[in-house]
């Protein structure tokens, strides 16, 4: 029968069995297969179970390397009490024992001391390398804006500047001609009704030849 299967079972407890305290009990069951019946007990003193009949246990090395492991435990006892020369000398096996643990532990526990500063001080260097960087960057933006910033003053300067002077108009070349052709003459023309009118230093000198 597989492991975990379910069967139907009669009980009774096992009179005189204790252990600890605790009662065996026996079952009594029949098999999936061939309907034939097995029965099986417990075993509280070793935490297990017994097969008395109608079938094997299928081994299982892992039971019996504890079972033998707490024979070795509970023969080495026995010697311990029975002689005192072992029992001293099961003493100072352990207490090396224990020595040789405690001077493991500490080398582990250096170990991990020695991995954490390690482990701190790199994080210390990558967060002072990335806010190197992040500084870098940050001065290098502030610069950028500010050349930017005073471009864009610069033509807008330049822009005010060109918008206050006032735009520079040539001379008319009709303005030119008037210029030059204008006669220069002592008296003044009117035109078509054909009066002149002299200057006074002309009148004056004649009048000084009459007298």
């Amino acid at each position: 029968m597989y492991i975990a299967t379910k069967f139907n079972s009669r009980c009774e407890k096992v009179q005189g069995t204790t252990s600890l305290g605790l009662n065996a009990y026996r079952f009594y069951g029949s098999c999936k297969h061939c309907k034939g019946e097995f029965i099986f007990r417990t075993d509280p003193e070793h935490s297990d179970y017994v097969l008395e009949s109608g079938g094997s246990r299928t081994y299982e090395a892992f039971k019996d390397a504890d079972f033998a492991e707490a024979e070795v435990a509970r023969a080495k006892a026995e010697e311990e009490g029975s002689s005192e020369a072992a029992a001293l000398e099961s003493k100072i096996y352990d207490t090396a024992e224990e020595m040789r643990r405690i001077e493991e532990l500490g080398e582990l526990r250096a170990i991990n001391k020695r991995e954490a500063k390690r482990n701190e001080t790199i994080h210390a260097a990558i967060e002072k390398l990335t806010k190197s960087v992040e500084e870098e960057n940050t001065s290098a933006i502030r610069e950028q804006e500010e050349r930017e910033f005073e471009e864009e003053f610069r033509q807008l300067k330049r822009r005010l500047q060109q918008a206050a002077t006032p735009p520079s108009t040539s001379p008319d070349k009709t303005s030119i001609l008037v210029t030059t052709a204008k006669p220069k003459s002592n008296g003044l023309n009117l035109g078509k009704l054909g009066i002149s009118i002299k200057p006074k230093s002309a009148l004056t000198g004649k009048k000084n030849s009459l007298s």
